[in-house]
């Protein structure tokens, strides 16, 4: 797609010396190459490796997002993050996600091995999970909306 005309468009990116990403850079190509703060991206870091920040520019280089990552204590887990849209998450005592506001989840349950039995959204939504015996998905039940099956060649 072109980008105000011009017929190639495209990213370059950083990144720091553990091969992480920290940047974009969108440009354009008239003649030459032309750099732009258009859709330019900047990440960085927490000591374990976990994304701490990340800022967006919009599609004409005016500051389009911030957004600010946090963890647990002592953990990976992310247990939230602030921004435009702040997001919280919760686990269980296995690590399993048990609801995450961003993707409106009120509450998962999981089977023994660790698989999601139902998961219950905020929005009054219930789905239900069936796995085979080698843990494959089989079927996803949302209800008062539709069945999925799903087929696999099994273990």
């Amino acid at each position: 797609m072109p980008f105000n005309g011009y017929g190639l468009a495209g990213d370059s990116y950083a990144y720091d010396k553990a091969n992480r990403l920290t940047g974009t850079d969108f440009g354009y190509y008239t003649t030459s190459w032309q750099p732009t703060s258009a859709y330019d991206a900047s990440f960085s870091y927490d000591s374990s490796g976990n994304i701490k920040t990340l800022t967006r520019m919009n599609d004409v280089g005016n500051f389009y997002c911030d957004m600010t990552y946090h963890y647990i204590t002592n953990t990976n887990r992310l247990d939230s993050i602030s921004g435009p849209n702040s997001v919280t998450y919760a686990y269980d005592n296995n690590g399993n996600v048990e609801s995450d506001t961003y993707r409106g989840i009120g509450f998962i349950l999981y089977d023994p091995d660790n698989m999601p039995d139902a998961m219950y959204l905020s929005n009054g939504t219930d789905l239900y999970y069936e796995n085979d015996v080698y843990n494959y998905r089989v079927r996803n039940t949302i209800v008062n909306n539709s069945d999925n099956f799903y087929f696999s060649a099994g273990g």
